[in-house]
Formats: C-alpha cells, structure tokens, sequence
C-alpha cells in the first residue's frame, strides 16, 4: 500500500533549529506509516532578490501541499498570540483542495477567552462580547474563528496525538 503524505503546515519554518525541528517530525511521520513533507525540503536560491525568492518558496510550498494527502498543521500562538497567517493560508488552501486538515494546538482555550485574558477591556452588553476596539467576539466556544473550527479537525496536543489519531 503507499504511504500517505503529510504536509506539515505551522510556524516551525521560523526556528533557528527549524530544519532539525521539522526533521524530528518528518521522522514522526515515519514512525506511523507516513511520508512528511515539510516546507523547508524545498531547495531556495537565496542569492536572487527578495522577491524572487518569495515567488520560489510561494511555488514550491504550493507544489508540496498539492502532493499531499493530508494536511497537519501546528496552530499554536506564533505573534501576539495569533497563528501565524501563512499557515492560516495553508489550512484554507489545503481545505479547498478537499485535503483532510488536522490542526494541533497545546491550549484548550476559546477564542473568548483567550481574547479576554489578552485584553482587559473586553465587554459584555446586549448578549455580546466586545474587545476594547468596540469589536463583536466570535462566541461559539472554538478555539479559533469559526472558518477554521469547521473546516478542520482539532486536536489538543502535539503532532504525535494527531499521527496517532488518524493511524487508528
């Protein structure tokens, strides 16, 4: 039977250990019966201009979440306790491929909640919860805005409770 292929979506990339820290996943995947592929086993020029190198990592990722069969994707906070948009992306992208998406996150929180905790102006008034920019706060109990609690299956933990889950 061939092995299926993860893309392995998340903001690892930006580690300065990165390659190490996506090799120890593509190993992972391994281990369970899975071929990884992670964005950084795409070979850059890095000596043409930043523009040109943007267009080859864009392309290349692109071709790598194509060839994939299923999408993991670490979702964990990156800055100002936001995922990082790029791998947003990846997670829209795979999703409209009809990709299955499993996202991992070490928190259980809600978006509401982490909202409040990162910001002491948050108000409730006429059944609504509102940031300190006036803002409604998405209130369904997900982790994350409803377009990515939808579209993906969530799995409080790591990498390997996913790979474990989808072995089953």
């Amino acid at each position: 039977m061939k092995k299926k292929k993860i893309y392995l979506a998340g903001f690892d990339v930006f580690y300065p250990n990165a390659i190490e820290v996506l090799d120890k996943k593509k190993k992972l995947c391994e281990e369970y019966g899975f071929i990884g592929l992670a964005p950084l086993d795409n070979k850059v020029d890095f000596s043409q201009t930043k523009e040109k190198i943007a267009e080859v990592i864009y392309k290349a990722n692109v071709k790598l979440m194509n060839e994939a069969d299923i999408f993991c994707v670490n979702l964990n906070a990156f800055r100002h306790g936001e995922p990082d948009s790029g791998t947003v992306f990846e997670i829209g992208y795979g999703t409209a491929l009809g990709k299955d998406v499993y996202i991992y996150v070490d928190s259980d929180e809600s978006m509401l909640d982490k909202t409040k905790t990162n910001d002491d102006k948050c108000e409730y008034k006429d059944g609504l919860w509102f940031d300190k920019n006036g803002l409604m706060i998405e209130d369904f109990d997900g982790m994350f805005n409803l377009m990515i609690t939808q579209s993906s299956r969530i799995i409080n933990g790591n990498l390997e409770k996913v790979l474990e889950f989808i072995h089953e």
